[in-house]
């Protein structure tokens, strides 16, 4: 008995055995079955992501996908991640298991809907048993509820909810080695089909394309074009899909290998084509890819650019119409050559044939409401100008004469400035691009064109037109652009397609490109959009193949100003005084900016930002750049200081005779002028560093009978002149000690008790009622210091402030009485003279440049700070608060120059730390 017991469990144990071992082997056989296997041939975008559990921890601490997971596209993925993440988490020893899987997801149209099938290969039972148990306990976690549905061989679980009353379902199941989840059933079905087909074959560009994808990367990107433009047609508008549907395609297949970083990402990978012209990059089997060489025109505010590089133009135009031939486009594009033929005798395909040099492009600057064709471009280098200006001469339309008397002409002269000046001719084709490169270059307006650097330019109006020109005479230029420089330096220079985009800045001209509700939620999002700095695509013709490189960068910092910048020019870095504005003694209704660069260049340039002339100084310069009128013929001068000499200077950039001025010992301060009875017979004070004060006149002559006493201690501050009640003061301080001297340098005023000086000058507050005039300034520990002219000092304490504090007496507040302005370290506070605090404010960092005081036409005061640590200025009202429009990109003290007409906008100038000088236009 005991024996037919044992024989019955061993057969029992055998049978379990071999039964484990026969569902095991079942299942095992799939083990490692690829997830290519599951995709079907009309898959629109395959996605693998890399060591899943990695990545989604990963990016979802990432600051770029926080900031753009709202977006169309990058929602899907991003909530994929959410998921993963979360299923993960829920039992840390199945994380540990899973975390390493790869996920592919396949997004593909149907039925008017973006669906996706989501897979991961697996490699044991135990990683089946843990997808298994990690995703019913998600779901149930959360309440869903379940129903099991039998396709054939395979177990399909279907979990349904509703969130805001609306149904979502959602798929699982684990076939042939594959965890598969879908949110769609029929696309399900389909996998499980074609996983189970012994028939199905493989498409043979999707093979050719996977072998070329990278495995060590974050992420490879699969693009179908044949059936691209139906999953991407929800995202364009209807006219565009009417003019994209029918035209070539791109490619057969890309593969792009994605790699992230903390605030960029960088793509590389391969586009395939078959042997005939079928698709749009075809066109480039037969050019040799070069480097694009527009940049260095684009003006710097552009947004947008789509650039082709072409080696041969002949076979370029051929393989376009055998393209369009393929397409049943060619007889429409040769009538619209020809119309163009009949009617001027110029044929638009044919010049661009005899004169295209290299590079073609489109470009978009900056977007004017309601003006949606201004600021885009038509560029294409060209052979020789002069040549092409001759050929297009038959399409130049005569335009009015403009003044009386004078001939028609076939071009305006647009002046950029009272020496540059350039032809721009009006087009009798507005469309040329299209004409000649099709729908790619459609959308801008050629109504009118110029010549410039062996470039045909061609734009919707004279004044867009001549916005581009200016920039380049101001070589204001993306090309100079040190972001730009930076961002393409990561890019190749051989390219025979190229596209460039800031995508916050370009948003507005697609308006009707774009599906108007995604139109309107980019829109919304713009403030987020802007911080994509830059995004660039190439593709170069490699062997046959056709190299891809992206790059996409992140800047946080960015943020949309309501200013615009009026231009900007590529100085270097500036000198700490900042840029001036000066009289223009030729013509004064237009001033012109002076400023020094960290070179110690002087540069004088035109009010449009066109330098006039640049000359190398010694050394930097220390003072105030003084505009004087020294010879009383109406000529102006330029006089300034630096630590081992004075100079003066005339309009053209020559020094005057007798400057520049060496100075005996280096100065320690900056020169004053004085101008003691308003006849323009000036006197320059300097301190040096062996204690003497020297005088000088206008001449470069010194000053004789000039006798003053030498300094205790150091001067550091400029020597101020005072007149009060008819009689003359001349003041400077050292560390201990106010001189009050006469015209003659003899001391008139003796200062009782002891002071220890800070390094502000002396403000003079004017008699009032039986007040006396008064010098104010403070010591060392910022009490407020008032002398009077009898030697008396008083003393007023209005807090503790750092030692290089900074003071300013102004009337803020308008009641004719001064305030007091004090700056220290992150702080600015102001007084009135009873003590009384009118505002206070902190900055994010210590201000080291002394705050600036600008009076408005109203005759309002307003201060300007510069943080040279975050490169901002702001512009404060009287009461503290920011100005509108405020803080801007800028690292100088700035200068403001006002129209006219008050309620007219006013140009603030200041430099960047990235070497551009700004000229804003503020409202």
């Amino acid at each position: 008995m005991g024996k037919k017991i044992l024989v019955g469990i061993t057969v029992l144990l055998v049978a379990g055995l071999v039964t484990g071992w026969y569902l095991f082997t079942r299942e095992s056989k799939y083990f490692g079955t690829s997830a290519f296997r599951a995709i079907p041939e009309n898959a629109s975008v395959i996605v693998r992501i890399h060591h899943i559990g990695n990545y989604s921890s990963r990016s979802l601490d990432n600051a770029m996908w926080k900031a753009f997971y709202r977006f169309p596209g990058v929602s899907t993925l991003y909530w994929k991640m959410k998921l993963a993440d979360s299923l993960l988490n829920l039992n840390i020893k199945r994380k540990n298991l899973l975390t390493d899987k790869d996920l592919t997801i396949v997004f593909q149209e149907k039925n008017d809907q973006v669906q996706w099938l989501s897979m991961i290969e697996l490699s044991s039972l135990n990683e089946k048993r843990a997808l298994s148990e990690l995703s019913g306990k998600y779901f149930t976690k959360n309440g869903i509820s379940a129903k099991k549905i039998k396709f054939r061989k395979a177990e399909l679980t279907c979990y349904s909810w509703k969130e805001a009353g609306v149904p979502f379902v959602y798929f699982i199941t684990i076939n042939q080695g594959l965890f598969l989840g879908c949110t769609d059933q029929t696309m399900l079905t389909e996998a499980i089909d074609q996983l189970e087909s012994k028939t199905a074959k493989g498409n043979a560009f999707f093979e050719k394309t996977n072998k070329s994808a990278t495995g060590n990367i974050d992420i490879n990107i699969y693009l179908n074009h044949q059936k691209l433009p139906q999953f991407t047609q929800k995202l364009v508008s209807e006219t565009f899909w009417e003019r994209l549907n029918g035209s070539a395609r791109l490619a057969d297949w890309s593969e792009i290998d994605l790699t992230q970083k903390t605030d960029e990402l960088i793509l590389n990978g391969f586009s395939f084509t078959g042997d005939s012209i079928n698709h749009h990059l075809d066109l480039f089997r037969a050019q040799k890819p070069d480097s694009f060489t527009l940049t260095r025109l684009f003006p710097a505010e552009s947004s947008f650019f789509l650039g082709y590089v072409i080696s041969n133009n002949t076979q370029f135009l051929k393989d376009y119409k055998k393209l369009l031939e393929n397409n049943q486009q060619l007889s429409s594009y040769k009538k619209s050559n020809s119309e163009i033929d009949s009617l001027y005798g110029v044929n638009p395909q044919k010049l661009v044939e005899e004169n295209l040099d290299g590079s073609v492009s489109i470009v978009f600057t900056r977007s004017e409401p309601e003006m949606s064709e201004e600021n885009r471009y038509f560029v294409m280098r060209v052979k020789n100008g002069s040549q092409v200006e001759e050929a297009m001469n038959p399409l130049a339309n005569f335009m009015p004469a403009q003044r009386k008397r004078e001939k028609p002409k076939n071009f305006t002269l647009y002046q950029v400035d009272e020496e540059t000046s350039f032809k721009i001719y009006q087009s009798k084709v507005n469309d040329f691009g299209k004409r000649v490169f099709g729908e790619v270059f459609a959308n801008v307006a050629t109504n009118y064109y110029a010549i410039y650097d062996n470039c045909l330019i061609m734009g919707s109006s004279v004044e867009s037109l001549g916005r581009f020109l200016r920039a380049n005479v101001l070589q204001e230029t993306l090309g100079n652009d040190p972001a730009y420089q930076k961002f393409s330096s990561g890019l190749s220079d051989r390219l025979n397609v190229y596209l460039w985009c800031s995508p916050g800045q370009t948003l507005k001209f697609f308006e009707e490109t774009l599906n108007s509700k995604i139109f309107r939620s980019l829109v919304k999002d713009q403030e987020t959009l802007l911080k994509i700095g830059s995004a660039g695509w190439q593709i170069g013709n490699e062997n046959g193949m056709f190299y891809n490189m992206g790059r996409l960068k992140y800047n946080p910092s960015v943020h949309q100003s309501p200013t615009s910048v009026f231009w900007k020019s590529h100085l270097g870095n500036l000198n700490k005084s900042g840029p001036h504005f000066v009289i223009n003694p030729d013509d004064k209704s237009h001033q012109e900016i002076i400023v020094q660069d960290e070179a110690s260049n002087l540069i004088l340039m035109s009010g449009e930002g066109r330098i006039l002339w640049k000359i190398k100084l010694k050394g930097p310069i220390k003072s105030d750049i003084f505009q004087l009128e020294c010879f009383k013929d109406g000529k102006r001068q330029y006089f300034f200081s630096t630590s081992e000499a004075l100079y003066m200077i005339d309009h053209e950039g020559n020094n005057i005779s007798n400057f520049p001025v060496n100075l005996r010992s280096p100065a320690t301060n900056s020169v004053s002028v004085a101008d003691y009875e308003h006849n323009l017979d000036y006197r320059f004070f300097i301190a040096c560093k062996d204690h003497k004060v020297y005088l000088f006149d206008k001449k470069g002559k010194k000053v004789k009978g000039w006798t003053p006493p030498n300094s205790e201690h150091t001067v550091l501050q400029p020597i101020q002149f005072f007149r009060v009640d008819h009689k003359d003061y001349l003041v400077f301080t050292d560390k201990n000690r106010v001189y009050i001297l006469d015209r003659k340098g003899k001391p008139i005023v003796t200062i009782k008790g002891d002071l220890t000086f800070s390094k502000n000058s002396f403000s003079l507050q004017p008699k009032s009622g039986k007040n006396r005039a008064r010098l104010i300034t403070t010591d060392i520990n910022g009490k407020i210091l008032s002398v009077s002219f009898d030697g008396s000092v008083k003393k007023l304490s209005v807090g503790r402030f750092s030692a290089n504090h900074f003071l300013i007496c102004e009337d803020l507040n308008s009641d004719n009485l001064q305030d007091y302005l004090i700056l220290s370290e992150d702080s600015l506070v102001a007084f009135d003279q009873n003590s009384k605090r009118i505002f206070a404010r902190k900055f994010n960092h210590p201000i080291v440049l002394p705050p600036q005081i600008f009076t408005f036409p109203d005759k309002s005061r307003k201060i300007g700070i510069t943080d040279t640590n975050e490169n901002k200025i702001y512009l404060l009202n009287n009461d503290g608060s920011i100005y509108n429009g405020f803080p801007l990109e800028g690292n100088s003290p700035f200068t403001i120059k006002f129209s006219e007409n008050e309620n007219l906008p006013f140009n603030l100038v200041t430099g960047t730390l990235d070497g551009l000088i700004y000229n804003y236009q503020i409202n």
